[in-house]
Parts: structure tokens; sequence; C-alpha cells
């Protein structure tokens, strides 16, 4: 059996080589990324609805409007996230999206890692309901 090779880049056509035909595959469709979008997406809307926030800040109780994504290397972390956008992009539901990329930040000497976090968590309060 021939090895398969993958090349991937995100939000182009994949393409996939091994025994069978070349076949190209859109890589945020893929089946277990639109499972685990189908799975985060009804937690998610219920963080992006204006009516469940405005129950909170009534009642005088933060609301918990944000969505931290984490995991091991490799998990597919990023591709969630980037297919969550486009799910949400496409949707009734608006969500904005804050983009952090933490290899930058540590790559920084201390006062440029603050700034950029200090920058980064300014717009994720911005975006919040």
């Amino acid at each position: 059996s021939a090895a398969v090779e993958v090349e991937v880049s995100m939000g182009q056509p994949s393409r996939w080589r091994g025994t069978e035909e070349d076949e190209e595959l859109e890589v945020l469709d893929t089946p277990w990324l639109l499972e685990a979008v189908g799975a985060c997406s009804p937690t998610l809307r219920v963080c992006l609805d204006d009516r469940v926030a405005s129950k909170f800040l009534d009642a005088g109780v933060p609301f918990p409007g944000g969505v931290l994504v984490h995991g091991p290397a490799g998990g597919g972390k990023t591709a969630l996230c980037h297919s969550m956008s486009r799910h949400f992009s496409l949707s009734q539901t608006p969500a904005k999206t804050v983009w952090l990329d933490c290899q930058n930040f540590a790559a920084a000497d201390l006062e440029k890692m603050k700034r950029g976090l200090r920058v980064a968590f300014s717009r994720a309060v911005e975006c919040q309901p």
C-alpha cells in the first residue's frame, strides 16, 4: 500500500495523494471539523445571543460571552476557530473573533509582549455583547 501525502493549507483546497485518484477537499469542510462545529455551535450561539447577555446584565452578573480554546499542539484548535468563525459569519448570529498568535508573543521581549496582549484583550473587550 502506498503512503498518502497530504498537503494542507488553511482555507484553500487540500490535495490528498495516495493509491486513489487525487482528491480535493476543502479543509474547513472535513467531516471531523463539521462534527466539532455542530457540537460547539449551540453553546456558542447562546453566548452570542444579545437577549441572553441582557438578562445577565439586568441581574448585575457579568456575562461570560467569551470562549477560550485551548489544547495540545496539533489538536485542531485553529482549524476549529476558523471553521466556527466561518459558520457564524454565514448564520444569523453575528460573531467577532480576536486572533491571538501566542508564538509571536513568546518570541517578543517582555514589554512588546505586554503591549501586544493589552491590545488583543482590549479588542476582545470591544467585541463583547
